[in-house]
């Protein structure tokens, strides 16, 4: 036997192997499973590299943690290529697994050659192929130029299956971020101190569109004390990239821009730094030429009113025409230049400059720049200043007030419970006028003193909180205006103590100087204290009336006895019948003694028989009411039919001339009578009711009289007024008739030298005021109605200057010094507003405005006395001089 294996067994052995592999492949060999590449959706990448900085300079790929060999396969070769963006391929890392098992190594097994796999693959961004297979002018080693490439990864196992990854993009950019040049700062110097002045400092900045902008400020060791980033969201959506800040603005603080409550950076001298960084890597970085610096010194800036008031008054009249403000600054020597500026409504009107340290005061004037003067109202002084570290400081606003109106103060008051009308003189003291009652207004914030006088001399005076004090009154603010009032009530008790004040003329004035300096006073207040009650008396002088007849008894005569006919302001005397009708009255303002009563009523009746019982009723100005009837009644019994009279006028209007029968009136006297006239009267009152001329003989009257316009005296008749003329009749039976007439005068247009003048007292006013159209409808009919003759009259003499004058009646004669001050504050502004609205409404009426002027002559040319009360009103005229 032998002992080793012959070759032959060993041959044997194989075939047998053989066999037996082959048995087993018989049945069909099961396929292999061919590895996987894990390489998930790849976003784009970005690299450059020829800026060789270390930062994406390469692509770089992990390779190994992607290949999953599957069971019995093995990696022979893999693959990185990269294409350009036209498709060819500019770069491949490949390697492949040359060496094979062979016949008995894959008889017996062992292990298959494989490649090994690397932990990454890396392009560094270079041509990686043969010179022959480079596109173009290529060269290999060269960096690929900028642009959009592709890259792929493949592997290859031993069943010769090739897996392959699918095509990712990868970036080539080599370009850094572009910085702009900077412009120049607006200023290098910044104060963060609040103040709204400087508080920060801002920097333009340029450059190109990039994933990621950094702003940093660092100080001069170069340490960083602020950062602010400006970067693109969402990195994938390139169109959506960033340029740096155009403006940004640095408030001095330390930290990062975002933060909340950062500290405030020391004072020094600080740096920007603009840095941009795209996807690539690419960076670019560069530090603002001029440096900053952060100073917090400053000046403190003071303006007040050199005396502690800011109003004043500029207007000339020597009293605070101007305001002295004191200027103080904390560190004067530290200034650069300074401007003291004038605002009106936040706008800068007025500005004065000066380089080194501000004045120590200025004088404010009230004026703009071009000279001109403020309007009265508010304006602002404020102080600018530059230091000498650029730090710009300013003072608070000084406000102060310009007021050239004088301040107001009126007192307005009435008599109660009963009210006295407009125009009249306000007297009170007992009756209806018990007392004053009104109010007193007046412009809070100004030091008034009143003065109280009695008939001209003074009574009480001094500040106006004493009086208020005196009397026990309190104001109120009016509103939201700049006013007090307080309500007045006088009952006529003694303003220095108790008991009664004494009757006479008192009157009340404020005066006051305001804040400006302007002084102002209140109209007077005049009033009359009267506190009489006199008494009347009324009794007929017989019992028995036989109306029309003859005798003693054709009338009845009833005496009235005053005990005080001053200040009568109503006289009523009436008759009534048994039935308490009255049937015969007169209404006056001033008492009559004697009132005859020929038994015809107001209508011109004559009244039935029966009783009829008189009485009187007076009122006067004070208030004060008395009435007084006749004890017994007057008998009334019918006498013969009286005759009856009529009047007739021609020519109306009249307008007499005194040189023309066409400047006469004719008077018609109509008279129908069966018993004998014994005599008759022709009476011409004037428009006060007054008489003015008289005509009278016996027997029948003539048939007509003419009457020239002439009074007894010579004085002519007033233009565009009403004479009333009553033609009177007495027959032998007793009987007195009376008929009554209106002689209405026309625009009477007289010589005055080489003149003409028109006087005309017939225009009404409201009483004090220069109102034409007062609410009383028949007085404003009676001034258009003249109004309209007068402009025709005008117009006839269109050749002719027209002068309107004014004129007035004085009312308080007491002394000189009253005339003066009542002509002076009253009566030369009265008379000429009146006169211009006279002229108005000639204008209106179509008299030719350039023709007109005005004149006011106040009380200056009576045409009576003013002493004469029965005809003052004559006085109270609007007179007119045609000039050639």
């Amino acid at each position: 036997m032998q002992s080793a294996t012959s070759p032959g067994r060993i041959v044997l052995v194989l075939l047998l192997g053989l066999a037996v592999a082959g048995v087993s492949f018989a049945g069909g060999s099961q396929e292999k499973a061919p590895p996987v590449l894990e390489i998930p959706p790849q976003p784009r990448q970005f690299i450059s590299p020829e800026n060789q900085d270390g930062l994406q300079d390469v692509l770089q790929l992990p390779f190994s943690s992607l290949v999953v060999p599957s069971e019995d396969t093995v990696i022979i070769e893999y693959a990185l290529s990269v294409f350009d963006g036209d498709g060819n391929l500019v770069f491949e890392q490949r390697e492949r697994q040359q060496e094979r098992r062979g016949f008995f190594g894959n008889l017996f097994g062992g292990e298959k050659p494989r490649v090994e796999i690397p932990e990454t693959l890396t392009w560094d961004g270079r041509y990686g192929l043969p010179q022959d297979r480079l596109p173009g002018d290529a060269r290999e080693g060269d960096f690929v130029p900028d642009g959009e490439y592709t890259y792929q990864i493949s592997i290859v196992d031993d069943g010769r299956n090739v897996i392959s990854s699918a095509p990712f993009n990868v970036t080539v950019d080599n370009t850094p971020p572009e910085i702009g040049e900077f412009p120049p700062l607006e200023y290098t110097i910044f104060a963060p101190n609040g103040d709204g002045l400087r508080d920060d400092i801002s920097f333009e900045l340029r450059g190109s569109r990039e994933l990621r902008w950094i702003v940093r400020i660092v100080d001069d060791q170069d340490e960083l004390v602020f950062e602010k980033t400006i970067e693109n969201e969402t990195p994938r959506r390139i169109e959506r990239d960033v340029a740096p800040p155009a403006r940004f603005t640095w408030d001095g603080t330390r930290g990062t821009a975002g933060e909340e409550d950062r500290p405030r950076a020391p004072e020094g001298t600080y740096r920007l730094v603009l840095r941009g960084e795209d996807r690539a890597g690419n960076v670019a970085e560069e530090t603002h030429p001029q440096a900053v610096t952060l100073s917090l010194q400053a000046a403190e800036l003071v303006l007040t009113p050199a005396d502690g008031n800011r109003w004043f008054s500029p207007n000339d009249s020597g009293v605070r025409d101007t305001l002295v403000v004191d200027v103080t600054v904390s560190d004067p020597d530290f200034f650069d230049r300074w401007t003291l500026d004038v605002l009106s409504r936040g706008q800068v009107v007025r500005s004065e400059s000066g380089r080194g340290a501000p004045p120590g005061e200025w004088v404010f004037d009230g004026r703009r720049q071009d000279g001109s003067r403020f309007s009265d109202g508010p304006v602002a002084l404020r102080l600018r200043g530059v230091l000498k570290n650029a730090i710009e400081v300013q003072s608070e606003p000084l406000e102060v007030y310009i007021d050239t109106v004088s301040p107001e103060a009126w007192v307005r008051v009435n008599t109660a419970p009963r009210e006295t009308p407009q125009g009249e003189p306000l007297v009170f003291g007992a009756g209806t006028k018990e007392s004053l009652a009104g109010t007193l207004r007046f412009e809070r914030d100004v030091p008034w003193r009143f003065r109280v006088s009695l008939d001209d001399s003074p009574l009480l005076e001094g500040e106006l909180e004493e009086f208020f004090a005196l009397t026990g009154l309190t104001p109120r603010q009016v509103g939201s205006s700049e006013m007090k009032e307080v309500e007045l009530v006088w009952s006529g008790e003694d303003l220095s103590g108790s008991g009664e004040a004494p009757d006479g003329r008192y009157e009340l004035i404020l005066e006051g100087q305001d804040r400006a300096g302007n002084r102002g006073a209140s109209r007077p207040l005049r009033a009359i204290k009267d506190s009489s009650t006199p008494g009347v008396e009324i009794t007929a002088e017989n019992r028995v009336l036989v109306p029309l007849s003859r005798g003693d008894q054709a009338g009845v005569g009833y005496r009235i006895a005053l005990e005080d006919t001053r200040g009568v302001r109503e006289f009523s005397f009436e008759i009534r019948n048994d039935q308490g009708r009255v049937v015969r009255s007169e209404y006056r303002q001033r008492p009559f003694e004697r009132f005859l009563w020929n038994g015809v009523s107001n209508g011109g009746r004559v009244v039935e028989d029966g009783e009829y019982y008189a009485s009187v009723e007076v009122v006067w100005q004070n208030g004060h009411h008395a009435r007084a009837e006749d004890s017994q009644p007057v008998r009334v019994e019918r006498a013969p039919e009286p005759p009856k009279t009529g009047i007739t006028l021609t020519p109306l209007p009249f307008a007499p001339d005194g040189e023309s029968r066409n400047g006469l009136l004719t008077i018609g006297l109509e008279l129908k009578a069966e018993t004998e006239i014994l005599g008759w009267e022709v009476v011409i009152d004037d428009p006060r009711g007054r008489p003015f001329i008289g005509f009278e003989g016996r027997g029948e009257p003539p048939a007509e009289l003419t009457w020239d316009g002439l009074s007894e005296s010579g004085e002519l008749v007033q233009s565009a007024m009403d004479y009333p003329v009553r033609f009177t009749v007495v027959d032998a039976e007793g009987h007195e008739v009376t008929a009554e007439a209106v002689i209405a005068t026309d625009i009477l247009v007289m010589p005055d030298g080489d003149r003409l003048r028109i006087r005309i007292a017939s225009i009404h006013f409201a009483g004090n005021t220069p109102d034409l159209f007062m609410s009383d409808r028949e007085k404003l009919e009676q001034n258009l109605q003249t109004l309209r003759r007068l402009a025709q009259s005008l117009n006839r003499y269109p050749d002719r200057q027209i002068v309107v004058e004014g004129h007035a009646a004085h009312v308080y004669l007491q002394s000189p010094e009253s005339i003066a001050r009542e002509q002076r504050e009253e009566l030369l502004p009265l008379s000429r507003r009146r006169a211009e609205e006279v002229m108005k409404a000639l204008i209106i009426l179509g008299v030719d405005r350039d023709r007109m002027r005005i004149q006011a002559l106040g009380g200056d040319r009576p045409v009576v006395p003013h002493e004469d009360l029965d005809n003052l009103w004559k006085n109270r005229r609007v007179e007119f001089l045609l000039d050639r």
